[in-house]
């Protein structure tokens, strides 16, 4: 089992995010049009995040209101429903969802 997998709170994390979801650690990496990247991941509350990569200044007005609300504190939008928000985000031309772990959406993310 992975650190990201584990419920043990001391095993290090492998992944950015220290509030993301230790059991639901699969991500899924979206690109616009003009190659920024968006990760959603599961929040340990259970709620789904967009987060770009890397952070860039005007990140929390880039997504359509279907994409949720910013949140400051996490550098992401809350997503309250995935479904509409990805259909949001493939009508603007964003790629379709590359869904895996993290150590290997890492390979294919600009550096931060």
């Amino acid at each position: 089992m992975s650190a990201a997998q584990t419920s043990d709170p001391s095993t290090p994390r492998i992944n950015p995010w220290p509030w993301q979801h230790r059991k639901k650690t699969t991500v899924a990496l979206m690109r616009s049009p003009n190659h920024q990247c968006w990760i959603r991941v599961t929040h340990h509350t259970g709620v789904q995040k967009l987060v770009p990569w890397p952070v860039f200044k005007g990140w929390d007005t880039a997504l359509p209101e279907a994409c949720g609300t910013p949140d400051h504190a996490l550098q992401g939008y809350s997503v309250p429903d995935m479904v509409p928000a990805l259909a949001a985000l493939r009508k603007l031309g964003f790629s379709s969802p590359l869904v895996t772990r993290w150590p290997e959406i890492l390979k294919l993310l600009p550096p931060r």
